[in-house]
């Protein structure tokens, strides 16, 4: 959808992080993006810090807990009704009992296609109506298929239902999207951890005294001092002193590096041993650990030559599946087969 958005160079979603890179030309109206993104039931806004998107993020999946409680508790007795009918003895070929299965396979089925596949129905019909159909709309429409298909045979007086079909393709979507959510959340949690671990205030040397001031106030060129036991606030060269620091929170490696004097140090090593007077060069922002995270979300866009094979793939099996679908109903109709049959 943003890409078919006037002035819009390129544009790509990383669901492994809830974003999307867009290149646009100068002049262009992000307003207009905002609205392409809102029909499809999002909200676009500049990215959030780790710790909000992990609060959002948790917030989404309790909603998708409770609804995927509610189809797997509903859900178990719908499929064992169904298990009692395709599996059970002789006795259970009566009509009368055969409706009345179906009658109650229907109500426990009624939370769970009702409540709980709410949000995939509103997916489904947001991305079709975009003209960009995926999952959520082909189970959507399996889930609305076999219930309308269960309803009609109920009301030519018949006794098969596949309310079951409708619990379980809810009830796997679900778990899916429970899935995506903690892979997401683990992410976040992943690089809010590396920015939790760096102090907020810093020791500036000014007018040859020591102020403990805010390290977003701290400028280039300025000094700070870092002592023994603490982390690196800012990045920098080392004016004065020699110690070792613990580089594993950005490196991985756990053997201290010794650095002295001209050598450079970033936010987030820890100081070993000694004081050391630091340069600044790189102010709150502007640091390397702050890099990190635009980083990491340029990697999540910049998908290789397999995944665009998967999404150009991925965007055929609604239509091939519909069409298939229709190609099976005419046969069945060319057939001669009854209507209900057919349905």
């Amino acid at each position: 959808s943003l890409r078919g958005a006037p002035g819009v160079e390129a544009a790509q979603v990383s669901y492994a992080s809830a974003s999307a890179a867009v290149r646009w030309q100068p002049g262009t109206d992000l307003g207009t993006l905002a609205a392409r993104v809102g029909r499809l039931g999002f909200e676009m806004r500049p990215l959030m810090q780790n710790a909000e998107s992990d609060r959002r993020i948790g917030k989404e999946m309790r909603r998708f807990a409770i609804r995927l409680a509610v189809a797997t508790v509903f859900g178990i007795w719908t499929m064992m009704i169904a298990v009692a009918v395709y599996l059970g003895p002789p006795e259970m070929g009566d009509p009368a009992l055969a409706r009345a299965l179906a009658y109650a396979s229907g109500a426990t089925a009624l939370p769970v296609i009702g409540y709980a596949g709410l949000p995939l129905y509103l997916s489904g019909w947001r991305t079709l109506r975009a003209g960009a159909p995926g999952m959520d709309t082909l189970v959507s429409l399996g889930v609305l298929g076999a219930t309308a298909g269960s309803l009609l045979s109920l009301a030519l007086g018949r006794g098969e239902v596949w309310f079951d079909t409708a619990v379980m393709l809810v009830t796997l979507l679900l778990v899916a999207r429970l899935v995506e959510m903690a892979t997401l959340r683990r992410s976040a949690r992943a690089l809010a951890s590396v920015e939790a671990a760096l102090p907020d205030r810093a020791l500036v040397l000014r007018e040859g005294k020591r102020r403990e001031v805010l390290a977003g106030e701290v400028a280039a060129g300025e000094q700070v001092l870092v002592a023994p036991g603490m982390a690196v606030t800012l990045d920098g060269v080392i004016a004065e002193g020699e110690s070792a620091f613990d580089t594993s929170s950005l490196t991985g490696e756990s053997l201290p590096r010794t650095k002295r004097a001209g050598d450079r140090i970033e936010a987030g090593w820890i100081n070993l041993d000694a004081p050391v007077t630091l340069a600044v060069e790189a102010p709150v922002g502007a640091r390397r650990i702050d890099r990190l995270g635009a980083d990491v979300e340029v990697m999540l866009h910049d998908r290789p030559e397999i995944h665009a094979l998967a999404d150009r793939i991925a965007g055929m099996i609604v239509p091939v599946a519909l069409s298939l679908v229709a190609l099976t109903a005419l046969v069945w109709g060319l057939a001669g087969l009854p209507a209900e049959d057919v349905a």
